[in-house]
């Protein structure tokens, strides 16, 4: 890895190296090499790549590379190549020399997707061309076996174990092939595509399982290898919660809590629960002690911890503290501008950091200096803003500006600086402007250099000429420029100006002259035949506009039936000339053209004329109609008064004309259920005579598809959408329209319907909250038209069309119990909230969740309990269930009196009555015995006395009442050493 990040800043110093070479270098208009040190074509400037790349995997963690030149012209140029790859995760770059054309990419991530690139350099290490691209992905990773097993009890469902593996090998992103087996009290197997944990389900409580993984390619693997462990099933909730808890450790973005267990365990405890808010954070743990991390700065946390056994949360303690401040993250946007025609300043503006938690900005600090200097020139800190001018900078030169933000807890990172550099002014001129030696006809190319007072960045260079417009002017980036389409035999003064962005400097001039040239063709020429002289023919001409002077004309003339030059004369300069001695009643191609002194230019266009010759054609009828076009077809006039070379054809509306030397003709892209007026005109050589005209009438067509299609929903009415359109542009008329409905989810037609030509329309009948994809069509009587664009839409909420499914009470206690249920079937829109409902007290309870506990219930009581899902439209039909809370052991009994009935071996025991919890019915247990306990006994009563009979005289006995509830006992009291005495008998 440090080789190629050598390799790297090798090449970025190469190429900032070279940068300043590729601006500067002179370029030839031929691009070759000169021998005295001239550029070679830039082909550095190039975008396109001179190499063809080819990537293919080898192995998993491996890809191999080959290239070759697309440009043999290049070869000698190449000195090394850069081969450089890249996926969503990593980057990386090499390079070798030019006797290589093959790479092998290593330590790669398999089953990933990689881009990569190869760069010729040449021998200054700069780049030829663009890099040749390709792409290709690493292979598969092959069976890893698996390391370890963890199977793991779920806090809350004794029946479940959460089981999670590891692999011995990094597959990479490559899925894996699973199989986990379980035995014990029930024995099973599942077989798992691309995840690590799976969770076995209907185990039996507190029961010990073997499970066993083993990983493959697919289903038709052969397990042979599987990693086993044992795990057990739940228990029962604590029955309170952990001691002493207390915060230990506070920083800004954490919490340490520690505690002790809870003194009514109720079984193993395998974890903590803690929870804190706001945030609503929550972690396990086995330590009596926890760090929560990720928290905000400057915030107030209660924190809450209960017991975990495999049966679930016992209740939870609480404590509190604040997290302490934090420096703030970097601003973000931190845009600098020069500020125009204030080259001592620059506008800084940003968006302000995010402050950390609810800690708050308390300044910004701005620093600059010269992107030259590297150290901070000078800085201001600001009360918290977004924006800042610096002033008293010098002109035309580069700061790089930094901006941070600060709170209580210190100042943050800088944002990422940036170089802006403050404002400009015009150049002076250009220098050694000056008139190359290749000059034209019809060119001038000139040469100078860059002005010596620049006073910023040259942005082009301006020129300018006369004569011509002197409006005319082009710009240039290059310090060379050849002036074309110039006219020949002309002075010209040319001036050239440097441009910044502050404007154009003074310019510098010269003067050039063109060449003289041929001229151009003579224009507007015409051949005329000449009344009563059928062996002459009139031409006449425009001579070529030319700065250099015409000196002569030339016209010839050729028989046009076989070309043959017949004869061809040169006089002096003039605009007209008569041929004689020709043939009558013969066709002559007539040609002329221009000469200075440079030359004879091009013959103007040849003219036909004929030494004399004018009707309608006839039998014009239509032969076919379609919806778009229209055949017709004529014949010939019967007087044609020459030779019919064309036929011109007009048509409206659409206005169309057109040209055919035939005698049939087909007017296409034309529009259905439109009538056209068509003429057809014959033309000779003396021009067109009267025209022929027909009416038509393009049949019924098909229209195109409505546009605007609009689906919404209608608020109130959970089983309707609206539709609105515009009809197809068409001249022929609507009939109808066709609505058509699918459910998104699947691309199942719903239903459709035709209506009258309308452009809405509602439909009704539809399920609430589901999405619908509704199309659009227009018909004419040519049939129906393509579909505008579909449109998904989704019906309005309404009420759940069920009550909550699966609802049963979880746990049961004297005083509370706890609730679950999973949604609605058919919950038709988002569940809001659900109502939970209890009776007897006339209970209720809200809640979002699939889950409650209710509480400050009576003992011994049925209750009914219903449940009922809303959404934004309202609670849907309620579900019941009946239950009836635990039993609660009553107060111990107060004013035990026991006292011997007169004249009866027998002791009557009294108390006074307890009232009971709840509907909880009160028994009381009467224990008895003597003090050296060999005689005993007991009784049950459900009133406040009992009677002790059949007890031996002039003994001393112990007397105790327990009172009880549905088993559910309080503390005894007793009253001792009560004796029977035989004189009392």
């Amino acid at each position: 890895m440090e080789r190629r990040w050598g390799l790297w800043k090798l090449l970025v110093t190469v190429l900032l190296v070279w940068s300043p070479r590729i601006s500067s270098a002179h370029q030839h208009r031929d691009g070759r090499t000169n021998s005295n040190g001239g550029t070679l074509g830039n082909l550095h400037n190039v975008r396109a790549p001179y190499v063809e790349v080819s990537a293919a995997p080898s192995g998993t963690t491996k890809i191999a590379v080959q290239w070759f030149l697309t440009d043999a012209g290049i070869s000698d140029q190449v000195t090394s190549y850069i081969i450089s790859w890249s996926s969503e995760d990593e980057d990386g770059t090499d390079i070798v020399d030019n006797t290589s054309s093959q790479y092998t990419i290593m330590d790669l991530v398999p089953c990933t997707t990689y881009t990569i690139t190869v760069q010729p350099t040449d021998v200054d290490s700069a780049p030829l061309g663009d890099p040749g691209p390709a792409s290709a992905s690493t292979a598969t990773q092959g069976v890893s076996p698996v390391s370890s097993v963890t199977p793991t009890a779920v806090p809350g469902d004794s029946h479940l174990l959460e089981v999670s593996w590891t692999l011995s090998v990094d597959i990479g992103r490559c899925p894996g092939y699973y199989k986990v087996t379980w035995s014990g009290q029930q024995n099973g197997e599942a077989e798992i595509l691309g995840t690590t944990s799976y969770t076995i389900t209907n185990l039996d409580t507190w029961t010990t399982y073997s499970v066993c993984v083993d990983s493959g390619n697919d289903a038709n693997t052969l397990w042979e290898r599987p990693k086993c462990e044992e795990g057990t099933t739940d228990e029962d909730i604590p029955g309170s919660p952990p001691t002493d808890i207390a915060t230990t450790s506070v920083t800004e973005d954490s919490l340490t809590v520690q505690w002790g267990p809870p003194d009514i365990p109720n079984g193993v405890i395998v974890n903590y629960k803690v929870t804190w808010s706001p945030d609503d954070g929550t972690a396990d743990t086995t330590e009596l002690t926890y760090t929560i991390t990720g928290l905000l700065p400057c915030s107030s946390y209660t924190v809450s911890i209960s017991a975990v056994t495999s049966k679930g949360n016992g209740p939870s303690g609480d404590t509190s503290d604040s997290t302490q401040p934090k420096v703030p993250g970097a601003p973000d946007d931190v845009f600098v501008a020069m500020v125009v025609d204030r080259p001592d300043s620059l506008d800084v503006t940003w968006t302000q950091a995010e402050a950390p938690g609810k800690c708050d900005i308390t300044s910004n600090i701005v620093s600059w200096s010269p992107s030259s200097a590297g150290e901070p020139l000078d800085t201001m800190t600001l009360d918290p803003t977004e924006s800042y001018t610096i002033t008293g900078l010098d002109t035309w030169t580069t700061y790089l500006v930094c901006v941070r933000a600060s709170t209580l807890g210190g100042d943050g990172p800088d944002a990422p600086c940036v170089n802006m550099t403050t404002d400009e002014d015009v150049p002076g001129p250009p220098q050694n402007l000056n008139v190359m030696g290749s000059t034209t006809p019809e060119s001038i190319t000139v040469k100078w250099d860059p002005p010596s007072s620049p006073n910023g960045v040259i942005s082009y260079y301006s020129l300018t000429w006369n004569p011509d417009d002197p409006s005319d002017n082009v710009i240039t980036n290059d310090t060379t420029y050849t002036l074309t389409d110039l006219l020949p035999c002309t002075i010209y003064t040319i001036s050239v100006s440097a441009v910044t962005s502050k404007g154009s400097g003074d310019p510098s001039n010269i003067t050039g002259a063109t060449q003289s040239a041929t001229p151009d063709a003579p224009a507007d020429m015409t051949v005329s035949m000449v009344l009563d002289q059928s062996d002459s023919l009139d031409v006449t001409w425009t001579q070529p506009s030319s700065t250099c002077d015409i000196t002569n004309n030339t016209i010839s003339w050729l028989l046009s039936s076989t070309g043959e030059l017949v004869d061809s004369e040169t006089i002096d300069a003039t605009e007209s000339y008569t041929i004689i001695g020709l043939e009558p009643w013969t066709t002559y191609l007539v040609c002329v053209s221009a000469s200075t002194l440079a030359g004879e230019g091009p013959e103007g266009p040849c003219v036909n004329q004929t030494t004399d010759e004018d009707g309608p054609p006839e039998n014009l009828q239509i032969k076919t109609v379609t919806p778009d076009s229209i055949q017709l077809q004529w014949d010939s006039p019967g007087n044609p008064n020459g030779v019919i070379i064309n036929y011109s054809i007009m048509w409206s509306p659409d206005n169309g004309t057109d040209d055919t030397p035939f005698t049939t003709y087909t007017l296409t892209d034309l529009q259905p259920c439109t009538v056209y007026t068509v003429d057809v005109m014959a033309s000779t050589s003396k021009g067109y005579g009267p025209p022929a005209d027909i009416l038509g009438i393009t049949q019924l067509g098909a229209p195109g598809p409505p546009t605007d299609v609009s689906v919404s929903m209608v608020e109130d009415e959970s089983d309707s959408l609206s539709i609105t359109w515009t009809q197809p542009d068409t001249r022929c008329d609507i009939t109808n329209n066709t609505i058509s409905w699918s459910l998104s989810s699947t691309g199942d037609l719903v239903d459709s319907v035709t209506v009258n030509a309308s452009e809405g329309y509602t439909i009704t009948g539809l399920e609430p909250w589901t999405t619908y994809l509704v199309c659009v069509s227009a018909s004419t009587l040519g049939g129906e038209g393509p579909e505008g664009s579909c449109v998904n839409e989704t019906t309005d909420e309404d009420v759940p069309d069920g009550s909550p499914e699966n609802f049963i009470v979880t746990v049961i206690m004297a005083e509370s119990m706890t609730l679950q249920w999973d949604p609605p079937a058919i919950p038709n829109g988002v569940i809001t909230t659900y109502s939970v409902m209890w009776s007897p007290d006339n209970g209720t309870l809200d809640t979002s969740n699939t889950t409650c506990n209710i509480t400050d219930l009576s003992p011994c009581t049925e209750y009914t309990l219903t449940i009922s899902a809303a959404t934004s439209k309202g609670l849907g039909p309620p579900g019941e269930i009946l239950d009836i809370t635990d039993p609660k052991a009553p107060p111990a009994i107060t004013e035990l009196n026991v006292t011997q009935r007169e004249h009866e071996p027998e002791l009557g025991v009294t108390w006074s009555p307890v009232t009971p919890f709840g509907n909880c019915n009160v028994t009381y247990s009467v224990r008895w015995s003597d003090v050296a306990n060999t005689e005993e006994g007991q009784g049950a009563t459900t009133e406040p006395e009992y009677i002790i009979p059949k007890l031996s005289l002039d003994t001393e006995y112990n007397v105790c009442v327990v009172s009880s509830s549905e088993g559910e006992d309080a503390g005894q009291v007793c009253d001792k050493e009560t004796t029977v005495n035989s004189s009392e008998y």
